[in-house]
């Protein structure tokens, strides 16, 4: 799926839903490189650990695009 339809969807599922936060989307990758800029690492960005649910709610609530490894 490419980032047009991705951005196409997101429109709709607000449209239809009236949600109160940003829809979130997951991707696994093989390598850091491949992290879109602006990413926040929690461990390296904001020197702090959080869970796989703390950051989701991070994402949602705020729009950040988080990756997580086995540190983070």
């Amino acid at each position: 799926m490419d980032t047009a339809n991705m951005v196409e969807y997101d429109e709709r599922l607000n449209q239809f839903l009236r949600l109160n936060s940003f829809t979130v989307a997951v991707r696994f990758i093989q390598s850091w490189d491949e992290l879109p800029p602006r990413t926040k690492r929690p461990l390296k960005d904001m020197d702090n650990r959080f869970t796989t649910c703390q950051a989701i709610s991070m994402a949602r609530r705020y729009g950040w695009v988080i990756a997580l490894g086995r540190e983070d």
